[in-house]
């Protein structure tokens, strides 16, 4: 593509090209998709379950909400409770805004550990969160899940896009669909659960 500017204030025309290949360099380089493969399915596996352990999880907050007003803080008010779910829910959103750009700027994996690992730690302190300690949960599944989520949330969504070119919105479409599934089947594990059993859940 090359537009012309041409200076009318003189009597000699002056043409300027500009080519917007040149900006990128003089050789034109073609991004290479791989467009399949075990490396390029493996990893919509792998982001499928990273939205089904991130983003599934924070949606599924309804039932726990049920089950702290009901057995596990009966001392805190629905709206005190409500806020466990939504600094959770904002973490994971709003984390994007810093790991997208720690993502372009090629520390991946850093986030996808790091992040995994805070999770991980996250789900183990809130099995040991005592009954009526609110402060216990927000810590652990309010703030400490919500930036664990919120680290590996676009960048497993963005990872899979260095794959496929083509068929982009149907994997796309696969990994989204991990956070619904998430949603349905953590849930189902918490449903009717004695007190006693919280931890185990």
């Amino acid at each position: 593509m090359s537009v012309e500017f041409k200076n009318e204030s003189t009597t000699v025309d002056t043409t300027v090209k500009y080519n917007a290949h040149e900006s990128r360099g003089t050789k034109d380089e073609v991004d290479v998709v791989p467009e399949g493969g075990w490396s390029a399915w493996l990893t919509v596996l792998g982001s499928f379950l990273v939205q089904f352990c991130g983003f599934g999880y924070t949606s599924s907050f309804g039932v726990y909400q049920d089950f702290y007003a009901r057995h596990y803080l009966t001392s805190s008010s629905a709206s005190t409770i409500s806020w466990i779910g939504s600094v959770n829910a904002f973490c994971v959103i709003s984390g994007g805004i810093i790991a997208g750009r720690l993502f372009d700027r090629g520390h991946f994996y850093w986030l996808l550990y790091g992040g995994s690992i805070l999770i991980s730690f996250s789900l183990f302190m809130l099995s040991l969160a005592e009954p009526n300690q609110f402060y216990q949960i927000f810590l652990s599944q309010g703030l400490g899940h919500g930036i664990g989520a919120g680290m590996i949330y676009v960048p497993s969504i963005a990872i899979v896009a260095q794959y496929f070119r083509q068929k982009r919105s149907l994997v796309m479409t696969m990994v989204a669909s991990g956070s619904s599934l998430g949603a349905i089947i953590l849930t189902s594990n918490h449903v009717e659960q004695p007190p006693k059993q919280f931890s185990w859940v």
